[in-house]
């Protein structure tokens, strides 16, 4: 079979999405790719499943006991899509919608560079006005691709160390090499890690720029998140930073506590309280769980694939 005409699943994890989770799944069953579309949710306390259930009956929903976190969530769908048969899966977030043929364009992409592990549209803002601003601080420093831009050419496939997970073609090849997301993060984080773990596998992380996806995007300031938040997403920094495939558990342990150090005392002198209460906290958080985080960090090295 062609790139278009394997099978395709789209998973899209959802947590009290009842304002998005129409338009996350309207955009895909218009999709010039048949799609299996895949609902795993985290025990939603709003009307998100009767939303789909009622608007989208054939959509398959699989419900979550308690909300586990985006990643173990993805990992349900993912395995879910793999079991059925899946050649590729897009993982999408609910509060994101793509274009009729951004699938069809990333699954041409993909069979024309398979090198590439992971494959993104570019993320435009919800409402069509302009480029999201996480997505815009991932390209502003992409020296060829700005160049291609002002001289009016591009290319099929643009690298890049990090794309976030608002939207990903994930190749079956991609999935048996490097496994699923790391559940050690409960949000924010996991599609870091998954960027260095899969470049480290090899392959490459990359976005397509003809194809295009609409994201709802948050802050993309720490200091601006509510506290629970922006405790969680230093946590989620920390854990990332430790199990980087590619350096050293011992050195980065080191690294991590003379930047956290000299934070904190930055924080202190601005007294920025909030930032230093959210800092120590996830310090303090991450360095109980310092022994899962090294076992995961000795798994994602290991060759093959890892399902954590």
């Amino acid at each position: 079979m062609s790139g278009p005409d394997r099978k395709t699943s789209a998973v899209i994890v959802t947590w009290n999405g009842a304002a998005w989770i129409a338009g996350a799944v309207a955009s895909l069953r218009a999709s010039s790719v048949p799609l299996d579309i895949i609902i795993v949710d985290n025990a939603s306390t709003d009307a998100t499943k009767e939303v789909v259930t009622k608007a989208f009956p054939d959509v398959a929903v699989l419900s979550l006991d308690a909300n586990h976190g985006f990643a173990r969530a993805n990992n349900t769908g993912l395995q879910h899509a793999l079991a059925h048969g899946a050649e590729y899966v897009l993982l999408l977030n609910q509060d994101a919608k793509v274009e009729p043929d951004t699938v069809t364009r990333l699954i041409e992409a993909s069979e024309r560079h398979p090198d590439f592990g992971i494959l993104s549209p570019v993320h435009l803002a919800y409402d069509g006005g302009g480029i999201e601003p996480a997505f815009f601080s991932f390209i502003n420093g992409h020296v060829s691709f700005i160049s291609d831009m002002v001289q009016g050419r591009g290319r099929d496939v643009y690298e890049t160390a990090f794309v976030n997970a608002a939207a990903w073609l994930l190749p079956r090849r991609t999935l048996e090499t490097v496994g699923g997301l790391d559940p050690l993060f409960f949000m924010y984080g996991e599609d870091n890690d998954y960027c260095h773990r899969t470049r480290a596998r090899g392959l490459k992380v990359g976005f397509v720029p003809r194809a295009f996806a609409y994201h709802q995007a948050s802050s993309m300031h720490v200091a601006s998140l509510p506290f629970k938040k922006q405790y969680l997403k230093l946590q989620s920094q920390i854990i990332c930073l430790l199990k980087r495939p590619d350096h050293s558990f011992v050195f980065s342990c080191a690294g991590l506590a003379v930047a956290w150090t000299k934070r904190m005392l930055i924080q202190l002198m601005d007294v920025d309280l909030k930032g230093f209460a959210a800092s120590g906290l996830a310090v303090l958080t991450a360095s109980f769980r310092i022994m899962t985080v090294y076992r995961h960090y000795r798994e994602c090295k290991k060759r093959g694939r890892i399902w954590l």
